[in-house]
């Protein structure tokens, strides 16, 4: 395999760290090494040869890019690769990974040694594989490269991003925009500050990302009456491969609204009879300081939600909670009543036992 591609000062560090990964592999694996060459140089861009055998990831290789654009795709063999590209002229901007479809612009197409074809995003590879493409840019140089290219792939893709928000709102609760003079920075700034400083996601936050995703461009995108706010939702997830600044907003907001509709779909489900003592582990969702106190102290507004993603509000007396912790939970049940739709258990005389 031959493979020759032009690369920053910025970017080399990255490129060398990444070849000595593979060579160390290679040796355990008594595979052919794969090595660098540097042929010229250009200012602060240097050529690069990689020579060595064709890297394959758990059984799969990838044999070639798809460049989609304007309903037409072109097919970008790799080195040491051919095949008819007439073939895949009209292949769609698909992921056989999570089985979606939506605006990309690039593709990988993998062949395993078995003979089977398949074509993944290119943010989906190292799921689908469980290895990462030996012959991308990561980390830094990838970003520079992207950005030198004016691609947009200095910006996060959509499941980096929703992974981020997830990870954001399950350690420290939701902050939408209209909140954020009361909370501080919304989860939209927390998540892109996240993956600025290299913060991986959990793999919980990582699969609920991808739940949310299908949703969105599942469900959502068949509803024959949506509102607004979900057609535009819908179409930010279609045309975003990556998450631009004006997008982060409207992209976090699906893990709100996936939340309420996971709350509507657990029906009329409240937490126990009224009168009953009840025990239940619950996140804290919101949290508000009402005008008018009691003669006991200030009351605070208590929005919560259990793991089986029921509803429950406690007002509670000189105590006041933080948004996205969690806690244990022993109360009365005073009253079941309807917010917006969704059923919501109100306790009171809570204790918190931990």
């Amino acid at each position: 395999m031959e493979n020759r591609r032009w690369f920053s000062a910025e970017e080399l560090p990255a490129l060398r760290e990444r070849i000595a990964g593979l060579r160390r592999r290679a040796q355990r694996l008594g595979a052919e090494a794969p090595a660098l060459r540097e042929l010229e140089r250009a200012g602060d861009r240097t050529l690069v040869e990689l020579v060595g055998e064709i890297p394959r990831l758990s059984g799969w290789r990838v044999v070639a890019e798809l460049r989609h654009a304007d309903g037409a795709t072109e097919a970008r063999p790799r080195p040491g690769e051919t095949l008819p590209t007439g073939e895949w002229a009209s292949a769609e901007p698909r992921c056989d990974h999570w089985g979606l479809r939506r605006r990309r612009r690039t593709t990988l197409l993998l062949r395993h040694r078995s003979g089977d074809v398949a074509q993944v995003g290119t943010n989906c590879l190292e799921d689908f594989t469980g290895e990462r493409d030996p012959l991308a840019p990561t980390g830094a140089g990838a970003r520079g490269a992207g950005a030198e290219r004016g691609s947009g792939a200095a910006e996060p893709t959509l499941g980096e991003f929703l992974a981020a928000v997830c990870a954001e709102a399950r350690e420290q609760g939701f902050v939408a925009k209209a909140r954020a003079q009361l909370e501080g920075e919304t989860t939209a700034a927390r998540a892109a500050a996240r993956l600025e400083r290299a913060a991986e996601a959990g793999a919980a936050d990582c699969e609920r990302a991808g739940e949310i995703e299908r949703w969105v461009l599942g469900e959502l995108a068949r509803r024959e009456e949506p509102s607004g706010y979900e057609a535009r939702l819908v179409s930010v997830f279609r045309r975003s491969e990556r998450v631009g600044e004006r997008d982060r907003a409207m992209v976090a907001s699906a893990w709100r609204a996936h939340e309420r509709d996971r709350s509507r779909r657990a029906g009329d489900e409240y937490v126990g009879e009224v009168g009953d003592r009840v025990d239940a582990e619950v996140a804290v969702e919101d949290v508000r300081e009402l005008e008018r106190g009691s003669r006991f102290g200030q009351v605070f507004w208590h929005s919560l939600r259990d793991d089986e993603g029921r509803r429950l509000a406690w007002f509670a007396v000189g105590r006041r909670l933080g948004v996205g912790q969690r806690h244990q939970l022993r109360g009365r049940v005073r009253r079941h009543e309807r917010f917006r739709g969704e059923a919501v258990t109100v306790l009171e005389r809570c204790r918190v036992l931990g």
